[in-house]
């Protein structure tokens, strides 16, 4: 039976490397956030955008024909900075799960990046959003 949990995959140099690859992917940073406000939200709102943003093709954000686009795009990139990344995911789950593989015909996995990108100043509805989730405001 599988039972749910947390898996430690990465050490603290791993931590790093990883960040280190996200920041030096930053060109290839797919905007996704809006924030509307205390209103509304996460409302769309291009006035008052959030920084959120995705490497890579994401299944329940892009549709079929953007999500195919995306993918094919960056997967060379994804894995030529992060195939060393899934390499770990994957000993780890088959190590814990039993075999596992990362299906081909989808794109790489990726990520979700809540930060502004190196050297731009956060959003101000980024910084709201994170006053209101440590309660501050």
């Amino acid at each position: 039976m599988i039972q749910s949990g947390i898996l430690t995959i990465l050490d603290e140099d791993g931590i790093k490397n990883t960040m280190d690859r996200i920041n030096l992917c930053k060109d290839w940073w797919f905007p996704r956030g809006v924030y509307g406000g205390k209103k509304t939200k996460f409302a769309a709102s291009e006035d008052n955008p959030i920084d959120f943003y995705t490497i890579g093709a994401a299944t329940y954000m892009d549709d079929s024909m953007m999500y195919a686009m995306i993918a094919e795009e960056t997967a060379p990139m994804m894995k030529e900075y992060f195939e060393w990344l899934y390499g770990c995911i994957l000993y780890h789950l088959t190590a814990e799960i039993g075999p596992c593989r990362i299906n081909d015909e989808l794109a790489p996995p990726g990520f979700h990046i809540f930060s502004a990108k190196p050297g731009d100043m956060p959003r101000p509805a980024s910084k709201e959003q994170l006053f209101n989730l440590c309660g501050i405001l």
